[in-house]
């Protein structure tokens, strides 16, 4: 049986950078454990349903203004079941991004990470 980075495309960087999820139940605050140029896993103290069409406002650090891509929940799992404090790792899939943004992404992780996204 094939695990799920096995599975993937694309390799993904871990990075965390903060993130605002626009939902229909609203604005949620969060950060990103890791990206790719065709998704993010995301931390959030709010649990979204998986098929849940979103948009996310990505602050890369390298860049001065946010990227805004539309994307999908994959899924949302509880971090840590035991802990008080529940947080949430939302996986997304992004539904529409510009070539620039894929560019402007793994350019950005690549300076951070020094992982290569694209060829």
């Amino acid at each position: 049986m094939l695990h799920d980075k096995e599975k993937r495309q694309r390799p993904r960087a871990r990075v965390s950078w903060q993130v605002t999820i626009k939902s229909s139940q609203g604005d949620l605050s969060g950060e990103t454990l890791n990206v790719t140029v065709d998704g993010a896993l995301v931390l959030c103290r709010e649990p979204l349903e998986p098929n849940d069409t979103i948009e996310m406002v990505m602050n890369v650090p390298a860049l001065v203004s946010p990227l805004i891509i539309p994307a999908r929940v994959i899924h949302s799992n509880i971090c840590n079941p035991e802990d008080e404090t529940l947080c949430y790792e939302i996986g997304v899939r992004f539904t529409e991004i510009s070539e620039k943004n894929r560019w402007l992404i793994s350019a950005a992780v690549q300076r951070e990470s020094g992982v290569m996204l694209m060829p």
